[in-house]
């Protein structure tokens, strides 16, 4: 497979040949995933490479993804250049012309934040760009709307998180942690009672 992919790959006919996009984009998946063990160096070459070839092409953004969870999670990082390379992922998400594309770059970077434990801020920032890019899977939109109650309550946006936790009662009757938002939306303070 990975051979068939290689030459699909090279003998790419112009910025929009599909076939050619979507080969080295699997081929990234290749090494990243399908190897034991998985090969992220040679993943973040094939991912580079599919960006500087068709920048504008859906598997280029989906490379840009991919990339920023390989960037992000190298194991050797410190937590300083692990926030430098999510700024850079940031600025790389802004400039992405595909809503469903922002939303995920913009979820990666988000749960990486929480995640690794670097900045609840950050991390409250990109589900909300997420969010506003538009989340379509009702679990994933439960997931991020109960992230984003909790994270503004724990800094201190107490009407960001009453609407956050009021719209997951109002649209998600039936989620598993509707008693604990409840139980989180009746601890924050009215606004008049601050």
């Amino acid at each position: 497979a990975e051979s068939e992919l290689e030459a699909l790959a090279t003998t790419a006919e112009g910025p929009g040949d599909e076939p050619a996009a979507a080969a080295r984009y699997l081929l990234g998946r290749l090494a990243q995933n399908h190897r034991t063990p998985g090969d992220p160096v040679r993943a973040a070459s094939h991912y580079r490479r599919l960006i500087e070839e068709q920048p504008e092409h859906f598997f280029a953004d989906q490379a840009r993804i991919k990339l920023a969870q390989l960037e992000i999670y190298e194991p050797s990082l410190a937590a300083s250049e692990r926030l430098v390379r999510i700024e850079h992922h940031a600025a790389v998400a802004a400039g992405l012309s595909r809503p469903g594309s922002r939303r995920d770059l913009h979820l990666v970077l988000a749960q990486a934040c929480a995640q690794l434990r670097l900045d609840d801020a950050l991390a409250l920032r990109h589900y909300l760009a997420a969010d506003a890019a538009g989340i379509e899977r009702p679990q994933l939109r439960a997931n991020v709307t109960v992230a984003i109650g909790e994270l503004a309550a724990r800094l201190g946006q107490t009407d960001l998180a009453r609407d956050y936790f009021e719209r997951y009662l109002a649209e998600f009757r039936r989620d598993y942690r509707r008693s604990l938002v409840r139980d989180k939306l009746a601890a924050l303070t009215a606004p008049s009672d601050r």
